[in-house]
């Protein structure tokens, strides 16, 4: 049970090495292809490989298919204002429709509010200069900062945000505005090894989870944001504070695990990767392969992340990629 942890590491490890497996395999292919286009010319070929239809890995659909797949994941995240590299206020604090169900929510824990107000005010008047009359009177400021903050939270809200936004920005421009410009090329170069083939395609799946990840963060970032007033409300009552103080620190930290990812992401591409291309050189065979596995293990650590950090409400986002990963291992179970 104590090794369980490093169970979902462990099966990662498991599919890149199927998938390098797989690779070599199309490579034995792609030889035993130009083995039988060169066999007219004199090279005697045996009948049973003769006789086996041997796909061509280098084909123009199945470049074309792999091309498309990874470029089109790498632009969705690369791009301007994307899920990996922005909170759109436009999407929380300021849109209408969750302007429009905070008010609700606010109204609502405004009148709970002020019923804990009145009754506490009734402990006052009713238990004299005993201890329950104490435990009225520090329990007012109490009362009414948790009002307060209800009526203030979208501010909250937004300052989180807001900072997030700016921390982003800030370690963008260490990458000249593209979080995955050095991803881009990867797709070029890869393509020319047949054995880096099924290393691609799992890094688009992995830049794929990674988007669904970022969406799933929003969702409950907007969902947080709505229930904002009634969190604090729940700070003013002895028996439901714990929930408050759970929601209101799940906020802030939903907010910055964006952070915390792209900045992850930067680090690997600014050293981690000039590193193997330094090390190896650009020009030997092994260097896309090289690249496509470092590669892996950084998008694989940013999605690990939201696990990492052990939020309960992190838990969606850190299972949205789980599934992808269950979807992945079963459908290679199969094969």
């Amino acid at each position: 049970m104590k090794y369980r942890r490093f169970l979902p590491d462990l099966l990662f490890l498991c599919v890149v090495g199927i998938a390098l497996l797989l690779g070599l395999l199309l490579f034995l292919f792609h030889l035993l292809a130009g083995w039988r286009a060169a066999s007219p010319g004199g090279v005697t070929m045996p009948l049973a490989l003769a006789a086996i239809p041997l796909p061509d890995p280098f084909t123009g659909p199945i470049i074309d298919a792999f091309k498309m797949v990874y470029q089109g994941a790498v632009a969705w995240l690369n791009r301007q204002g994307s899920l990996l590299v922005f909170t759109d206020p436009a999407a929380t604090y300021n849109n209408p429709a969750v302007r429009q169900l905070w008010t609700i929510v606010l109204i609502i824990s405004d009148s709970g509010g002020g019923i804990l107000i009145v009754l506490n005010g009734y402990h006052i008047i009713l238990a004299g200069f005993g201890s329950r009359y104490a435990e009225a009177l520090e329990a007012l400021p109490t009362l009414l900062f948790a009002a307060i903050g209800a009526n203030v939270s979208l501010l909250f809200a937004r300052f989180f945000i807001d900072l997030n936004n700016l921390v982003c920005a800030i370690l963008l421009a260490q990458m000249g505005g593209q979080a995955l410009g050095a991803f881009q090329t990867v797709a070029l170069v890869a393509l020319l090894t047949t054995i880096a083939l099924p290393l691609l395609a799992l890094l688009a799946l992995l830049i794929i989870a990674l988007g669904i990840q970022m969406s799933v963060r929003l969702a409950i970032i907007i969902f947080l944001s709505v229930w904002l007033p009634a969190l604090f409300i729940l700070l003013a009552n002895h028996h439901t504070k714990r929930f408050g103080q759970a929601g209101l620190t799940a906020y802030p930290v939903a907010v910055f695990t964006q952070m915390l990812q792209l900045s992850v992401l930067i680090l690997g591409e600014k050293t981690l990767l000039p590193f193997l291309a330094a090390s190896i050189g650009p020009t030997t065979a092994l260097a896309p392969v090289a690249q496509l596995l470092a590669g892996l293990a950084l998008f694989w650590v940013t999605l690990r992340i939201p696990g990492m950090l052990r939020q309960w409400a992190l838990a969606p986002v850190a299972e949205s990629s789980q599934a992808l990963r269950a979807v992945l291992i079963g459908t290679i179970a199969r094969l």
